[in-house]
């Protein structure tokens, strides 16, 4: 069953159609890769994709309750929030657990016999979710990716409308991949990576089981 599929998918501009017939679908896991020279609809296919443009003809039909997730080329952060914790931003509820959990471990330290076995049972209520969410590594996670894609240790805690241009793009990557849709729509991933960047992203891709659609001219990370 496939996770997206595309039928007979058209798009014009001003009575110049920019692609027409566009037809295949995505297994899940797939990895495919869309060239073109500039100006040829890569971009705008990914907006139709997302629901953000309306083709001219054709469908597109996803399964349900698909994950998808999308790397734009030109990436804005607005928030007060630290790079760390925008990278987290998926996750806000795993972290609101644990301040919960906190919260109950601090009236576990002081609570008599006659209301431990109520906080234990609470305890135990709150730990079982935000284990299987993987609470305890997702931080640690995030830095790893971070620090893979370029991000240095020093800029973790720095409020995110202050990056540049391309830390801002390696910080929506790190953001992207940690959040682990089923599909991901990358357009030019590797436009703010140096080398070691891009070679963590090649290896983090090749080993991960989500499909993904990539728009990119180079042919070198394609190939990989």
């Amino acid at each position: 069953m496939p996770v997206l599929a595309i039928n007979a998918l058209a798009k014009s501009y001003d009575a110049t159609w920019i692609f027409e017939d566009v037809s295949f679908q995505v297994e899940p896991g797939q990895k495919l890769g869309i060239v073109g020279p500039n100006g040829a609809g890569k971009t705008t296919l990914f907006k139709i994709l997302l629901g953000q443009e309306e083709a001219d003809r054709g469908d597109v039909s996803r399964s349900k309750g698909l994950r998808l997730g999308h790397l734009a080329q030109h990436n804005v952060f607005d928030s007060d929030r630290s790079v760390i914790d925008e990278t987290l931003e998926a996750f806000r509820d795993v972290f609101e657990t644990e301040k919960k959990l906190r919260a109950v471990e601090d009236d576990m330290a002081t609570a008599g016999a006659e209301t431990m076995d109520r906080l234990m049972a609470r305890h135990a209520e709150l730990a079982e979710p935000f284990e299987r969410a993987g609470g305890w590594s997702l931080r640690p996670r995030a830095e790893e990716m971070l620090a893979g894609l370029g991000v240095p240790r020093a800029l973790l805690d720095r409020p995110v409308r202050t990056l540049s241009g391309g830390e801002t793009g390696r910080v929506a990557l790190a953001k992207l991949l940690l959040a682990a849709p089923e599909l991901l729509l990358l357009d030019e991933p590797t436009n703010h990576l140096d080398v070691d960047g891009c070679e963590w992203l090649e290896n983090y891709l090749i080993s991960s089981s989500a499909a993904y659609l990539v728009i990119s001219h180079d042919r070198w990370f394609l190939d990989r």
